[in-house]
């Protein structure tokens, strides 16, 4: 991979690039039902260092992708992802892997010779807007589907117990 990969602790990079090549995402529904855990929550399992490794290799994948004249030091990627994981530690590496993969497509717009921590955060923010309207619609779904299916075992259930009653008075006055 690129000479880019910021190198942390003894987290071996091969295994990271591996897990982060491994990872499959064409929607936000491919990111809210994968069962990795956000940047926050990895970090007691796999370490700070892992973490920082695992948004490294990302980045520098996402560097290797474009042909600038003005691309990204270790060091500037090592600031991105210290600043990343305070802005966005609520993501999932998929979340990254889905926002970098439609970077690459231009769905952010194109990069015209320049690739840095600013561009990324925009492409971020505009994602991470999309992202959580869509977990609010979907969120908003659900509800209305629990909703209704609140209403409907309601009037399930008075229907049943007019029927009982009917019955009780049915047999009470002898009607067949």
């Amino acid at each position: 991979m690129s000479e880019n990969i910021v190198k942390y602790g003894n987290t071996g990079i091969s295994k990271i690039a591996n897990e982060y090549k491994a990872i499959k995402v064409r929607n936000e529904d491919d990111v809210f039902n994968s069962k990795n855990k956000s940047l926050i929550l990895m970090t007691p399992e796999i370490g700070e260092m892992g973490v920082k490794a695992l948004l490294s290799y990302a980045i520098s994948d996402l560097v290797d992708f474009f042909n600038l004249g003005k691309t990204m030091t270790v060091e500037q990627i090592a600031q991105t992802v210290e600043m990343i994981i305070d802005e966005f530690g609520m993501l999932k590496i998929d979340d990254f892997k889905l926002c970098f993969s439609r970077a690459k497509k231009g769905y952010y717009g194109q990069i015209y010779d320049r690739l840095d921590g600013q561009i990324i955060f925009l492409w971020l923010n505009t994602y991470t807007e999309t992202r959580f309207n869509i977990a609010e619609d979907q969120s908003y779904r659900n509800h209305l589907e629990t909703k209704q299916s609140f209403l409907n075992t309601s009037e399930r259930l008075k229907k049943e117990a007019h029927e009982r009653e009917l019955e009780v008075f049915k047999l009470k006055n002898n009607y067949n």
